[in-house]
């Protein structure tokens, strides 16, 4: 991967984390107050739409605890499970 194409998923990867992170606060709340949240979605480089595979994604508490994380998969996607509900940051790398 040469020098360009790394800036270029790392400013997917940096919009895509805003998205994420304001998907995660909507499931906060909207969260039953004694059920985790799920949360799904998927991370697509920014120009072209096309599926970031392998992409770690990590779900934070306010601590910067990592309350969740797994890859995503083959066509971008991942579910994450939040272990209450909360405010959360998605993390992606």
């Amino acid at each position: 991967m040469g020098d360009r194409e790394r800036n270029s998923a790392r400013a997917a990867l940096g919009r895509a984390r805003v998205l994420l992170q304001l998907a995660a606060a909507g499931i906060a709340s909207i969260a039953a107050p004694a059920r985790a949240q799920t949360l799904r979605g998927w991370v697509v480089e920014a120009v072209t739409e096309s599926a970031i595979s392998g992409a770690a994604v990590q779900l934070v508490d306010p601590a910067d605890r990592t309350v969740a994380s797994g890859l995503t998969t083959a066509s971008g996607g991942f579910v994450l499970h939040a272990p209450r509900p909360g405010e959360y940051t998605l993390k992606v790398a």
